[in-house]
């Protein structure tokens, strides 16, 4: 759906690529930096010393969002 530019050319697979790399290390960095986090230290400690606050889950369900509409709107190659 988005391979092409509005006048019907194509992008450059150079830019396809740079923009599933990009999507792929979002996902990455939302688990590594998220769930993972959550996962193995105290919330209260990470919310408190200002490491991890309900802001950055905040930013993180942005990510979350623009990924999922990236992933509806994909096509299967």
């Amino acid at each position: 759906k988005f391979k092409y530019r509005p006048n019907g050319k194509s992008f450059s697979e150079i830019t396809l690529n740079n923009i599933e790399d990009a999507q792929k290390f979002l996902s990455t960095g939302v688990v590594c930096g998220g769930r993972n986090v959550l996962s193995h230290e105290e919330i209260s400690d990470l919310k408190d010393s200002g490491l991890f606050t309900e802001k950055n889950c905040l930013d993180m369900l942005s990510i979350l969002s623009h990924l999922y509409e990236r992933l509806d709107n994909s096509e299967i190659n």
